[in-house]
């Protein structure tokens, strides 16, 4: 399988070997791969934060925060490639011996029009988790969902969020290329001078 195949797997169907291979061939072995995330994680910022291995399987020294896995689904939203396989119900695998197909389990992608990521993830310990993306309107949003006891629940809660976020932020355009924001006397003059921006100004502001 290539690269690109292994992570489409691991992105949508959370396939605990091809994360695994992909920590080895990028690590050297999957303890290594483990340093570099560590490394990356505290370069990030992310202080709540510690991998003790690249899978995600429950481990006292394995643990996050929801506002660290909000940080670290922005710096995965970054990449063109993870946003384009996070926005998709499904892929088909033509790599390795065989055609495969693989299902997003993150299902509010395919069933919510605005969802489009980032990753759900499961254990005994934790629960049922979602981290979420989602964009409407120009308002781009990031939920986390930790310890729901089902997927239904994580689903539901995710849903609430978001709806919460859009119903709180809106995107507006307070400066417009070309229109004029102000008129300046100009000295020793009865003239004024049209003041007006190159280009114009889009922000997500709170309603």
């Amino acid at each position: 399988l290539t690269v690109a195949d292994l992570v489409r797997a691991l992105l949508l169907a959370s396939a605990n070997d091809a994360a695994a291979t992909v920590a080895a061939n990028i690590g050297g072995s999957q303890k290594g791969f483990v340093r570099l995330m560590n490394q990356r994680a505290r370069r990030a910022g992310l202080t709540n934060t510690h991998f003790a291995n690249p899978i995600g399987l429950d481990s006292p020294r394995n643990y996050s925060s929801a506002t660290d896995l909000a940080k670290l689904a922005l710096l995965v939203r970054a990449d063109a490639f993870a946003r384009r396989v996070m926005d998709r119900p499904s892929a088909v695998l033509r790599s390795g011996s065989r055609v495969r197909v693989v299902a997003n389990r993150n299902t509010l992608v395919g069933a919510v029009p605005w969802m489009n990521g980032v990753k759900t993830g499961h254990t005994n310990t934790a629960g049922y988790l979602l981290v979420g993306s989602a964009s409407r309107g120009g308002v781009e949003l990031v939920s986390v969902v930790m310890a729901t006891p089902s997927e239904g629940a994580r689903n539901a809660d995710t849903l609430a969020l978001m709806r919460y976020g859009f119903a709180r932020y809106r995107r507006s355009v307070p400066v417009v290329a070309g229109r004029p924001v102000a008129h300046i006397p100009v000295r020793y003059t009865d003239e004024k001078v049209a003041v007006a921006a190159s280009r114009s100004l889009r922000v997500v502001a709170r309603r």
